[in-house]
């Protein structure tokens, strides 16, 4: 609608006064409550995707939890992630395909090296969003330093629970 069109002119709006370059910002509608939509694409074809129901937050909310987004993307944050999940999927498969038994050559050895890597794999789950985390508190950080009140992180961050049924 209209007025909705509006609230996220209005949130870009904001977040270029924070002097942070918005991509491409695209509203989904999903049923789904989990779903927060994300970053999708590289470089200057990167887009920010958000869920239709984040426009039911205040402006500022709004504003704050697209801002970190375009941060993670202005700042190479985001890059950098997916190089790192890139790095580690090509490692783990190399590393395994060397275990006892393990190989491409036969189905055997393909089995060995599938099994290790769905081992590496879960390893991943439990190490790397660690690093996820550590780099989202690190762009909230930048954000407060360059003036963003801290106040607007955490109600949006509030917000976004709420609205996924207090999940976290």
């Amino acid at each position: 609608s209209e007025a909705t069109a509006e609230k996220l002119l209005d949130a870009i709006a904001m977040i270029q006064s924070w002097q942070i370059f918005v991509p491409r910002t695209v509203v989904v509608e999903h049923n789904d409550i989990g779903f927060t939509g994300g970053i999708v694409g590289l470089g200057k074809n990167a887009r920010i995707v958000i869920p239709k129901a984040w426009l039911s937050f205040t402006t500022e909310e709004l504003a704050t939890a697209i801002a970190r987004r375009a941060f993670a993307v202005g700042s190479g944050s985001y890059g950098r992630g997916l190089a790192l999940a890139f790095v580690w999927t090509l490692a783990g498969f190399f590393l395994c395909s060397f275990l006892p038994g393990a190989g491409l050559a036969s189905v055997a050895g393909l089995v060995t090296t599938a099994c290790g890597f769905t081992l590496w794999s879960f390893l991943g789950l439990l190490t790397l969003p660690t690093v996820s985390r550590n780099a989202s508190l690190k762009i909230d950080q930048v954000l407060v330093h360059q003036g963003m009140p801290l106040e607007l992180i955490s109600n949006a961050a509030s917000s976004m629970d709420q609205l996924q049924d207090d999940e976290c």
